[in-house]
């Protein structure tokens, strides 16, 4: 009888991921990670478990070991090559890391970009297909070569999409929804890494589970993982693939990126660090005006409604730029 590793390694993660649920108090304890109110930034009511990033980090890092495991067995890769394998998974590791260190000591921003930059270089150096070459747009009959510009474009991809996503996480389920709801996004309509992608949600379900109930957060840890991993599936499909627009993916993270850019440019015109915290996000403009839940649903819909609209009509680019119309006059109406 022949083993079917794939789903022993869908089973194992999955348990992995409820074990880590259930133990979420003992594994906050054991590595002191909590978020501490202090009725500035932070409004929740009590001390919180920072554990997010650990659930879904420890699930795929088990799935990369039983991965390496069907290999050894089967001698069937998860990627092309084993430099593309350790591409992704040093990836993992590292912004996982930078991301816990942070939420322990509190990094400076500028050490943090530093560190983003340099990881995204080697990994680039490792696995030449997540270098972004050329720019296909839904609009245009033929692509064009970005040439020289491409490591450069590339880095800044990446760096937008992890801050975005860090910045994004403000209130519960945000973040971990807008991920899971990629992630069934790419596995419908693009079907790259399939299985990666289903233990990945596995461990986003149940930390969702336990944000809801305000019993974790996902922490830097969670975020910068989560914005790498996305990153990485939507330029690999992009460039493998080549099912994909530029465009599309533009839409389906133009509104954490439009939040990124504006505090941006916001802060630096107040002379403050372009990555330094405030209550100046999307979600929190919401908040003045509604509880957290519909908060939620508000942007879930703002994002997922104009893509929706996008995949049935075709018109990717039309409503790419409809979105970022949008965006300006609501938040000139927000602001007022």
């Amino acid at each position: 009888m022949l083993i079917d590793f794939d789903l022993i390694i869908i089973i194992s993660c999955f348990l992995v991921s409820l074990i880590l649920t259930v133990k979420n108090d003992f594994i906050a304890k054991t590595f002191n990670i909590y978020d501490i109110p202090d009725q500035e930034r932070k409004f929740h009511k009590t001390k919180t478990a920072v554990t997010g990033g650990i659930i879904i980090f420890t699930t795929i890092s088990i799935f990369f070991f039983l991965q390496s495991i069907k290999y050894i067995a089967e001698k069937e890769f998860l990627l092309d090559n084993i430099r593309q394998y350790f591409s992704l998974l040093l990836g993992c590791i590292i912004f996982f890391i930078i991301g816990f260190v942070d939420d322990k000591k509190n990094l400076s921003p500028n050490l943090k970009l530093i560190f983003f930059i340099l990881t995204i270089v080697f990994l680039i150096w490792l696995d030449s297909e997540m270098n972004i070459q050329i720019i296909s747009l839904s609009i245009l009959n033929n692509n064009f070569s970005i040439g020289f510009f491409s490591y450069l474009w590339t880095i800044i991809c990446f760096l937008l999409f992890i801050n975005a996503l860090n910045m994004f996480d403000g209130i519960n389920l945000q973040v971990a929804i807008y991920s899971l709801t990629s992630i069934l996004y790419i596995i419908f309509f693009h079907e790259y890494l399939t299985n990666l992608l289903i233990i990945i949600s596995f461990s986003l379900i149940c930390f969702s589970f336990l944000n809801y109930f305000s019993k974790s957060f996902l922490g830097n840890s969670g975020s910068y993982l989560l914005g790498f991993l996305l990153g990485y599936i939507f330029i690999k499909i992009y460039n493998v693939e080549n099912n994909i627009y530029a465009d599309e993916i533009v839409l389906l993270m133009i509104i954490p990126g439009l939040d990124l850019i504006r505090l941006f440019f916001t802060r630096l015109l107040k002379k403050k660090h372009p990555f330094s915290p405030d209550r100046s996000h999307l979600h929190h403009f919401f908040l003045k005006k509604f509880n957290n839940t519909s908060t939620f649903l508000i942007i879930s819909l703002i994002i997922w409604l104009p893509i929706v609209i996008a995949k049935i009509t075709g018109l990717i680019f039309i409503i790419l730029i409809l979105q970022i119309i949008f965006y300006v006059l609501l938040m000139r109406k927000l602001s007022n």
